[in-house]
């Protein structure tokens, strides 16, 4: 049900939102070679994502389903993962089939399957490197782990704090026979070896960002604070602590106390039993903890999910100890919290209601049909990539908006004076909006509008679809 879920999904095909319009014009218009370096427009993707994205781009064109089709097949992949984890470590219990629940129907976990963007690859990759390190340990074959975690780092960033936990699981041992031997040398040539591929993607890449003022202070909001001093600190460490829990199993109190005792029973559980493992699935999110502390890595929801799959089982762990003792009234009370929590996961509406965050394609194509001759358009910048993208690189059915005159308005708020100033002669203007997902961006559409009718009257025409709107105005 969950992979069918995200098929129907794809299978809506809504419009590219800002971000993915922008990540597609870095695909379309750099060779395979730039694809290994900083994107424009400010984005960011691993390279082999790009890379797979591109050759989809090349061979099948420029729709939104041929771009999402990697996602697609990653975000599935993802979740029968996980589900190969839960039944490896529970069996098929009634925890294997609450913790499978969640990432089946989890809106967000479903987006990121159907979206241009690596979110859904880095929980795949992430559970893919857990699942193999406990079925198949570095052994006879340890020549095939320097491979699969080269290329990870290069499939998805965030799978450097995986490796690292990999490598300590695995050293472990020798720590307490203080005896190293052949078997030692091998986990050392291949940590090197990740070590070294990570170090050439940050050369390439990563260091061009780290430390760029605009972009910590973006993200200064969701950088962990590993010693909180004052309020402002220990409201963000709640804020993000209330994120992480939420992005795993919801985020009303039954939903965090559920996922708590999940966890805190995992560990217990593990503690008395496999100590090793709670090492491979906390160290992870222990070290991106840290690196986000530094100010290295941002803790955004989308950001986090590559952490999701080793919470999950730790989750599913933890549960199925917890039913195995409860008895009798013990085990109801665990059905009331599980029928309190999981119908929190709402993805399964997309089946009634479609997934839709900025419609842009529909309103170009009404634009398009209302367009009179000698009509202007002003593009809102967060309209800008949408727009760019469908009337320059997927070539809608959109001949008149091709030959109107297109006026963008840039990152810097001049969109208002443009329009109080001498730039629109007399004519129709049309004013184009997007990405109305925030009360933020809603309040700056208010404030253009607002300054168009003081200077030329209310507007004559809308055109509105999902997180965008178009309005025709007459300047005399």
């Amino acid at each position: 049900m969950g992979i069918l879920l995200r098929i129907v999904v794809y299978l809506q095909n809504r419009s590219l939102f800002l971000d993915e319009a922008n990540l597609a014009r870095n695909i379309a218009d750099r060779s395979f070679a730039g694809l290994f370096a900083p994107l424009d427009h400010q984005q960011y993707a691993p390279p082999l994502f790009l890379v797979l994205e591109k050759l989809n781009w090349l061979v099948a064109g420029s729709s939104e389903m041929v771009l999402r089709c990697w996602p697609l097949i990653m975000g599935c992949v993802g979740l029968y993962l996980v589900y190969r984890l839960l039944i490896d470590q529970t069996g098929r219990s009634v925890a294997a089939l609450i913790v499978l629940w969640l990432f089946s129907f989890s809106q967000v976990y479903i987006r990121y399957a159907t979206e241009l963007k690596q979110y859904g690859t880095d929980m795949a990759v992430s559970a893919l490197l857990i699942w193999l390190t406990i079925r198949y340990p570095i052994g006879k074959r340890w020549y095939v782990w320097p491979l699969v975690g080269g290329i990870a780092v290069w499939l998805s960033m965030p799978s450097v704090f995986i490796l690292a936990g990999i490598g300590i699981y695995w050293l472990i041992p020798y720590y307490w026979r203080k005896k190293p031997d052949g078997h030692f040398i091998r986990i050392i040539i291949t940590g090197g070896i990740w070590l070294l591929s990570f170090g050439i993607y940050y050369l390439l890449i990563l260091r061009h960002d780290v430390g760029r003022p605009a972009l910590i202070a973006y993200h200064q909001a969701h950088f962990w604070p590993l010693f909180p001093t004052d309020e402002e600190q220990w409201q963000r460490l709640q804020q993000l602590s209330h994120s992480l829990m939420s992005t795993l199993c919801g985020h009303t109190v039954p939903a965090l106390f559920f996922g708590g005792i999940g966890l805190l029973s995992g560990i217990r559980v593990l503690w008395a039993t496999n100590k090793r493992m709670i090492l491979l699935l906390l160290v992870p999110v222990l070290l991106c903890l840290v690196a986000s502390g530094l100010g290295k890595y941002s803790l955004m929801e989308r950001l986090s999910l590559f952490m999701m799959p080793l919470l999950g089982l730790l989750l599913g762990i933890g549960l199925h100890d917890l039913w195995q003792r409860a008895a009798g009234w013990g085990r109801g009370l665990l059905v009331l919290l599980f029928i309190a929590v999981l119908p929190l996961q709402k993805g399964i509406e997309y089946l009634i209601y479609p997934l839709q965050q900025e419609e842009m394609r529909p309103l170009l194509i009404e634009l398009d049909k209302q367009l009179a001759e000698g009509d202007r358009l002003w593009i809102d910048h967060n309209a800008r990539p949408a727009s760019t993208w469908y009337t320059q690189y997927d070539r809608l059915e959109i001949g008149q908006i091709d030959r109107a005159n297109l006026i963008f308005s840039d990152w810097n708020g001049v969109a208002r004076e443009e329009i109080g100033g001498s730039t629109f002669p007399p004519g129709a203007v049309w004013l184009i909006f997007s990405h109305l997902v925030s009360d933020y961006n809603r309040q700056e559409m208010e404030q253009d509008m607002n300054a168009m009718k003081a200077a030329y009257g209310p507007y004559e025409k809308e055109i509105r679809y999902r997180g965008v709107a178009a309005f025709k105005y007459r300047l005399k």
